[in-house]
């Protein structure tokens, strides 16, 4: 296993500036692997994502990537988590004598701290090297130490570190997701033999195309697509959804013989970030959720990746625009 070393501090410490120096100079002596795990700022990856990377004298040179979906472990930890573990055994398996863990600024906060209290558990580093102001991270890091067995180095923040604006981490975000998305086409995607994992469609067992538009007529809902799975009725909705639908649910009940009805606006979806994979889960791109053709019940997405290697699509809590821009975040049940 390689020595393992994670960078730890709040936004604006120079943490990503320090590690790739610190990496550089490694790499002149030992086969060095770079791990970029801030989601919102990535380095090498696209936004919503974690990889790993050579570090070379030019450069990184990108390893390899896994989509986490969420642009903070604040609405992911174990999918971020359980992420970063991938990448790091992705890249110990390919030879890195020596890890370093660039780690999000996520440090404040019962949730930071048990998000990082799992991390270290989960990666064991042998060092954490603490980038703070004025002892800012108060008993965090000898908490880290405890849990993980591993060595505290402090670590000098420096003068020339500024604070960035929201607006410039925005911008930074938007041009990477621009990046990404560039030269991106429109596909249609039978959901038939297809994955889906972070939300409803493509979970349960479609229901004939008359039924579900009938569904939609009792619910008084443009119902264009419908599922069953454990009990539950999911009506996929073309536009939002009309307020006090749910009290008209009953004669559906019955007639599926369901125990629960869910209506999902397709509207509210458009533009959800995409993690692409191929049969065998391996990481292929991103990608935007265009919604569900009407007439062919297919569902539409925009993509660079060329869609007969898709297998699985993982869907992102973020929604973006073709150029990259933010929509927002997703609300809890919204997927």
């Amino acid at each position: 296993m390689a020595e393992r070393i994670l960078l730890l501090g709040a936004s604006d410490r120079g943490k990503t500036y320090t590690v790739h120096q610190l990496a550089r100079e490694a790499a002149r002596t030992h086969k060095v692997a770079l791990i970029d795990g801030d989601t919102g700022q990535s380095e090498l990856g696209p936004p919503g994502t974690v990889s790993w990377a050579w570090m070379q004298p030019e450069g990184p040179q990108r390893g390899g990537t896994r989509f986490v979906g969420a642009l903070s472990p604040a609405s992911a930890a174990l999918e971020q988590i359980i992420a970063l573990t991938e990448v790091v055994r992705q890249a110990e398996t390919a030879g890195a004598q020596l890890l370093f863990l660039d780690t999000p600024g996520y440090v404040a906060g019962p949730g930071a701290r048990r998000f990082l209290a799992s991390l270290v558990q989960a990666l064991t580093p042998n060092r954490i090297l603490v980038l703070e102001k004025d002892g800012e991270l108060g008993s965090l890091p000898s908490l880290l130490a405890t849990l993980s067995g591993a060595e505290l180095s402090p670590l000098p923040v420096a003068d020339a570190v500024v604070r960035k604006s929201p607006s410039v981490r925005a911008t930074r975000r938007l041009t990477r997701l621009a990046r990404a998305l560039e030269g991106a086409t429109e596909h249609q995607l039978a959901l038939e033999g297809l994955t889906t994992l972070g939300a409803t469609l493509g979970t349960g067992a479609p229901i004939a195309p008359h039924l579900a538009r009938w569904a939609g007529t009792a619910l008084r809902l443009s119902c264009v697509y419908g599922e069953i799975a454990e009990g539950t009725l999911a009506l996929f909705v073309n536009g939002p959804l009309r307020p006090g639908w749910e009290s008209l649910v009953g004669l559906t009940l019955d007639h599926f013989r369901v125990t629960r009805v869910r209506a999902i606006s397709l509207t509210s979806l458009e533009g959800v970030c995409l993690g692409l994979h191929d049969e065998k889960g391996r990481y292929l791109g991103i990608g935007r959720f265009l919604g569900l053709d009407p007439e062919t019940q297919r569902l539409k997405l925009s993509t660079t990746v060329p869609p007969e290697y898709l297998a699985l699509l993982t869907f992102g809590r973020f929604r973006i625009t073709a150029d990259g821009q933010m929509l927002g975040e997703l609300k809890p049940g919204e997927l």
